[in-house]
């Protein structure tokens, strides 16, 4: 669960002197600020057994709309696999 927002001082929208948000070669915007519904998604994951690899399958809850670039997993929008590594000494 993620809950914010971005204050008005700190909005690249209303202050011409802030560092623009990212855009992809169109001019489209690809980050987008959160509105008032909190961002919600949930995963389930395996880790092997030294415990070194996990993969987790995670479900996007919110923020599914067609102008959010957004995972397709197995037909379903807004899931999709993450992998990853962790090496501890």
């Amino acid at each position: 669960l993620l809950y914010g927002r971005l204050s008005d001082e700190n909005n690249p929208y209303l202050h011409q002197n802030l560092l623009e948000l990212p855009s992809d070669a169109n001019g489209l915007p690809t980050t987008f600020l959160m509105s008032s519904t909190p961002y919600l998604e949930a995963s389930v994951g395996i880790t092997n057994i030294l415990k070194f690899f996990r993969i987790d399958l995670v479900k996007r809850m919110t923020y599914l709309q067609e102008k959010y670039e957004v995972s397709h997993l197995f037909n379903k929008r807004g899931m999709g696999l993450k992998f990853s590594a962790k090496f501890n000494f």
